[in-house]
């Protein structure tokens, strides 16, 4: 990233005899893009409403009195299998 930050910024000089400083070069690029990449990544999970929480799962009932078992939190997409539904008390 620090090269590619470099190399715009030669091609946006044109003449100049000095190099750069790749250290200025990697802070800038993770700072101005990274960050910003970040913040709008952020933006996007909180409008489409992901859980925001670091619990497991989450026991839930539906209307028909079956239960369920709900995955929440950093691994909820990575669930690999559903539980299988709990029968209603008696």
């Amino acid at each position: 990233m620090a090269t590619a930050a470099a190399m715009i910024r030669g091609l946006g000089r044109g003449g100049t005899d000095r190099l750069g400083n790749f250290w200025v070069d990697t802070v800038r690029s993770l700072l101005y893009v990274l960050l910003a990449i970040a913040a709008l990544a952020s933006i996007l999970l909180v409008a489409c409403g992901v859980p925001q929480t670091l619990e497991h799962y989450l026991n839930a009932h539906g209307p028909t009195g079956l239960g369920q078992t709900i995955a929440i939190g950093p691994v909820a997409s990575q669930a690999l299998e559903p539980s299988a539904p709990t029968p209603p008390p008696s």
